[in-house]
C-alpha cells in the first residue's frame, strides 16, 4: 500500500475487514478439519486434538481481538494488516506441527499469506513475509528432523514401517533438505510474480486517476469559459436526452 490520503486509509480499512471475515470463515474449517480427522477419520493421533483446538481457539480469540481494534482503534489499520500476516503464519506453523508437520499437505497453505502480503502490501514487506515463512517452515521441518520437538504422524502420507517401528520422511535429511529449498523456492517466486503484477495494476490505477482528474479540469475550464461568454450549451444523445448542459441552462 503506497498510497496516501483518505483513500489509502479507507483502503486499509476495506482489506482489514476483508481478512477478519475470511479468518472466521477459516476457523471454522479448520476446527472441523481436527474433528473429522482425530475424533472421525483416525488420520492423526488423539493426543493433538486439545493442541490443536486450542490453537484454532487462539487464532479465534485474534480475530475477536483484530475486529474490536478496528472498529476503535484509530490509525492500527496497517499496523493491524501486517500483524494479522505474520501472526496468522506462526499459528498456521503451530497447527502444522500437530497435524503431521511438513508432511501435512496443506502446508502450501503457508504460501497464501505470501499472496495476500503481494496484493495488500509493498513489495519489499511482501518479500519479508516470503523470507518470515520460509524461515518459520524450515524451523520446523528441522526441529523435527532433529528430533528437537515431536513429530506427529498424519496417516494420509505413506510411511515405511519396519521392525524398528515407522520411518518417518520428515526425519529423512534428504527429503527436509529438499523439502524446505523447494518451498522457499516457491514463496520468493510467487513473491515476485504477485508484486510484479499488483505493480503494474497500481500504476496502471495511477494512470486512471490521472486521466480522470485531467478531464474534470478540463471540463471545470469549459464551463468557467461557456459562463464568462454568457454561452448556453447542452450536448444531447441520438434519443435527444441531454447528456450535459452547462448552468446557463
Amino acid at each position: 500500500i503506497r498510497e496516501g490520503g483518505l483513500n489509502r486509509d479507507a483502503q486499509v480499512g476495506n482489506y482489514v475487514r476483508w481478512f477478519i471475515q475470511m479468518r472466521w470463515i477459516v476457523v471454522v474449517v479448520a476446527e472441523a478439519c481436527v474433528i473429522a480427522s482425530v475424533m472421525i477419520l483416525d488420520l492423526l493421533p488423539h493426543e493433538v486434538f486439545v493442541p490443536l483446538t486450542i490453537s484454532t481457539a487462539a487464532l479465534a480469540a485474534l480475530n475477536l481481538l483484530y475486529s474490536v481494534l478496528n472498529q476503535h482503534g484509530k490509525g492500527l489499520g496497517l499496523f493491524l494488516l501486517r500483524f494479522q500476516v505474520y501472526a496468522d503464519l506462526v499459528i498456521l506453523t503451530v497447527l502444522l506441527h500437530f497435524s503431521g508437520g511438513i508432511e501435512n499437505p496443506l502446508a502450501l497453505l503457508l504460501l497464501l499469506h505470501v499472496i495476500i502480503s503481494g496484493v495488500v502490501l509493498s513489495a519489499r514487506e511482501c518479500y519479508l513475509v516470503a523470507i518470515v515463512a520460509s524461515v518459520l517452515f524450515g524451523t520446523l521441518a528441522y526441529l523435527e528432523a532433529l528430533e528437537i520437538i515431536e513429530h506427529f504422524t498424519l496417516e494420509v502420507f505413506p510411511h515405511h514401517v519396519s521392525e524398528s517401528g515407522v520411518g518417518h520422511a520428515a526425519h529423512d535429511s534428504v527429503y527436509v533438505a529438499t523439502r524446505v529449498v523447494l518451498f522457499s523456492a516457491i514463496f520468493f517466486l510467487v513473491a515476485y510474480f504477485v508484486t510484479s503484477l499488483s505493480s503494474r495494476l497500481r500504476q496502471e490505477e495511477r494512470q486512471l486517476e490521472i486521466m480522470a482528474s485531467r478531464a474534470q479540469r478540463m471540463q471545470q475550464l469549459l464551463e468557467q469559459s461557456l459562463n464568462a461568454t454568457g454561452t448556453a450549451v447542452r450536448i444531447l444523445d441520438r434519443d435527444l436526452r441531454t447528456g450535459w448542459a452547462n448552468s446557463r441552462w
